[in-house]
């Protein structure tokens, strides 16, 4: 799930482990993998932190490099009243934190509500993800897939943008939004 440092409690988790970026996700798991936590392979490196919750106090865990520190056990159950934030530079580049948290816990972190997308809704964000809106020096590229893929009318396709326009699903210029995502992710798992 896609979330912002403006919905709830982000914000706080994000500072907490001192991140200062806009990429950030929340996964759902019973378990961490830990296995190229904390150290430099290649120019690209996976920290680890857990916190407690609701107090993001962080917990004092082992090194967990292969080479020091033995005794760490691989993957790391996570229970309810703790969270795992990853944080990953790939090949040098910041990929964002990906915050872990038991099922259980979801609710806890207060979520975003998944708004519900109709059909055509749904057809304007999949494509909107999916492609660029200029190609090969054709534009309106998306609307063209989409079309010839679904049947969608142009009609239907613009009263879809201002929809999802209105409900910040997509910014202004037409790109999608965080919220957006997490909508087409729910509507694209019942579809």
């Amino acid at each position: 799930m896609h979330v912002t440092r403006k919905d709830k409690n982000i914000a706080a988790i994000a500072d907490a482990v001192g991140y200062r970026g806009r990429k950030i996700e929340i996964f759902p798991t019973t378990e961490v993998d830990v296995r190229s936590a904390n150290y430099w392979d290649g120019g690209t490196r996976t920290t680890y932190t857990f916190l407690k919750l609701p107090s993001l106090e962080a917990l004092n865990v082992p090194s967990m490099h292969p080479a020091y520190d033995q005794r760490v056990t691989r993957p790391l159950p996570l229970r309810p009243g703790m969270i795992c934030v990853q944080h990953t530079i790939f090949c040098g580049k910041d990929a964002g934190i990906t915050i872990c948290v038991h099922p259980d816990e979801l609710n806890t972190l207060m979520l975003p509500e998944t708004p519900h997308l109709d059909e055509n809704e749904r057809i304007m964000l999949e494509y909107t993800r999916s492609y660029k809106n200029s190609y090969q020096g054709y534009t309106g590229w998306r609307f063209k897939k989409a079309s010839e893929n679904t049947g969608i009318t142009l009609d239907q396709w613009n009263a879809a943008s201002e929809a999802l326009k209105e409900r910040k699903l997509l910014t202004k210029a037409g790109a999608i939004t965080a919220k957006g995502k997490n909508a087409l992710e729910a509507a694209l798992a019942v579809h």
